[in-house]
């Protein structure tokens, strides 16, 4: 009875019903494939062949997985009291076909949704269908052309499983950089168990699997690099990305809990919280979140959990990205 009054009040607050998170993704769901020009607007999707090629799955079973990491964002920025806001500005960052920043329009509207992407393509198929022109190409490496403090969460979905070390920490550089004081950075990458998985592989179904069974030489040292906390990287032949994404600095990536809070720190961040590891999303997510002051050398990461419920700041209009940066 009480959630019934509460969503009558907020309906007469501002005109519209509060939406549960089931009737969210029926609404996505029901923009498939052509898109909805309702309240929110929602974007189409690109055709089945394209999304299965990309993702590895389409339609229904596609969204689910981006649904699921979108809700575990979001739950876990309300726990450290980070409210999305509609004037909040989000990045998704390695944005593919769109399908993670879809979801996000529910937030923050279709407008402050912008993508980067090194795949020119990627970038032509989202500008058509999010129809904003807030997608852009960048190079394997930063700088983006993003402004300073510009953005109020950043998302990485599978962009941090496949990039090297090298990558993995000057990314995380430029996400301090272009994101406001008491943001976030919610990003994934690949779990101990996927590589008990690749060892198992005997006898693979796909030149991929096959080529996963075979990327490192012993994965028992692989395993216990990732026990000691460094980044396990491999480039080998036949897990590269293909195009835009060679193995100068793509391919398979595993970064255990150490690493990542160190190398947040290292680049300014403070708490970095992972995310139900073996729960609703089917790689390992860690939230790194941007202090609302400056990190001092000697103050632990631990004293700066941010509670930044409410900044959301001036958003920054397409014009007042960085001049000359943009391709």
């Amino acid at each position: 009875m009480w959630e019934d009054i509460l969503r009558a009040l907020f309906r007469g607050r501002t005109g519209r019903p509060e939406m549960t998170d089931a009737e969210w993704f029926d609404r996505v769901k029901a923009s498939y494939p052509l898109g909805l020009d309702t309240k929110p607007r929602l974007p189409a999707f690109p055709d089945e062949q394209l999304q299965k090629r990309t993702v590895g799955t389409f339609g229904e079973d596609a969204l689910v997985q981006a649904f699921q990491f979108y809700t575990s964002v979001r739950d876990i920025l309300k726990v450290h009291n980070i409210v999305l806001h509609r004037k909040d500005r989000i990045c998704d960052f390695g944005c593919g076909l769109g399908r993670i920043s879809r979801f996000f329009v529910r937030d923050v509207g279709i407008d402050n949704i912008v993508g980067l992407d090194v795949e020119q393509s990627f970038i032509d198929l989202c500008n058509s269908a999010f129809r904003a022109g807030r997608f852009y190409r960048t190079s394997p490496f930063p700088p983006s052309p993003l402004s300073d403090a510009s953005v109020r969460l950043i998302v990485a979905y599978s962009v941090f499983s496949h990039l090297s070390e090298q990558a993995f920490n000057a990314w995380l550089a430029e996400f301090h950089r272009i994101l406001q004081p008491g943001g976030a950075v919610a990003f994934t990458t690949r779990h101990r168990t996927f590589l008990d998985y690749c060892r198992s592989l005997n006898r693979p179904l796909t030149t991929y699997q096959q080529s996963l069974g075979s990327m490192f030489n012993d994965f028992d040292e692989a395993r216990r690099r990732y026990d000691a906390g460094e980044f396990v990287f491999s480039a080998a032949k036949g897990i590269t990305g293909g195009g835009s994404m060679d193995g100068s600095f793509y391919g398979e990536a595993f970064v255990p809990m150490q690493y990542a809070r160190r190398a947040a720190l290292q680049n300014g961040f403070g708490e970095v919280v992972p995310i139900d590891p073996h729960g609703r999303v089917d790689q390992q997510t860690f939230v790194a979140f941007k202090p609302l002051q400056e990190l001092r050398q000697d103050e632990p990461a631990h004293d700066l959990r941010t509670t930044a419920c409410g900044i959301g700041g001036c958003v920054p209009q397409p014009s007042e990205l960085r001049e000359g940066n943009i391709t």
